[in-house]
């Protein structure tokens, strides 16, 4: 799996960039793999602990993430700055789904789907990604002939899990932008994005 949704755009990056690393981990499970699944270089006292004692949630999913892009040819994560947007992350994501990306991310490999669709398969649809799809399926129709940066409508189908990972508060926050005319959707959702992700400079690092 490519990680090719990493920095493209504020907004774009709040919701794609998401855990776009392959995994064939169980991600029923929220066990304390998490916890060692960094073994391999990155993870305890490597590129990410915290010196001798176990590696926290967030720093062995991304020694995970790095460790696949190193044996997988897949596009460099960079570790610190993927643990620096651990605000960002909770900030996105809902909370059911977070410890479950944390350890899909953890044990990701070179096989599997991306985490965010394993992820998501779990979870049920809120009425505010429900809303959300609606929205953009409308926005679709109407500026049919707008391009926009922001891939906020993509993926569109509503048996699609990529949705139903994302935060209530997210989508709540970026609904008055489909009010507006077709050209100002990309500016509106950068603005209104901005507070969740001011923490990590607008990029979730990989996550």
């Amino acid at each position: 799996m490519n990680r090719y949704f990493i920095s493209v755009s504020l907004a774009s990056v709040a919701l794609i960039s998401a855990c776009s690393s392959g995994g064939s981990t169980d991600v029923t499970s929220t066990s304390s793999s998490t916890s060692t699944a960094g073994a391999g270089g990155e993870g305890q006292g490597g590129e990410g602990g915290n010196g001798g004692g176990s590696a926290s949630p967030i720093e062995s999913a991304c020694a995970g993430l790095v460790k696949q892009a190193t044996d997988c040819g897949f596009d460099p994560v960079d570790y610190q700055a993927c643990v620096s947007a651990e605000q960002c992350f909770k900030n996105a994501y809902r909370d059911d789904a977070e410890a479950l990306l944390l350890t899909c991310a953890a044990n990701a490999d070179c096989n599997g789907g991306p985490c965010r669709n394993q992820v998501g398969a779990t979870l049920g649809f809120t009425q505010a990604s429900t809303a959300h799809l609606q929205r953009c399926k409308q926005f679709k129709l109407d500026c049919s002939g707008t391009k926009v940066k922001t891939d906020i409508c993509d993926q569109l189908d509503s048996t699609d899990p990529y949705w139903k990972i994302f935060d209530d508060a997210l989508f709540k926050d970026i609904a008055p932008c489909f009010d507006l005319a077709c050209d100002q959707l990309d500016t509106c959702i950068e603005n209104a994005t901005k507070p969740l992700l001011a923490s990590c400079g607008g990029d979730l690092n990989g996550l």
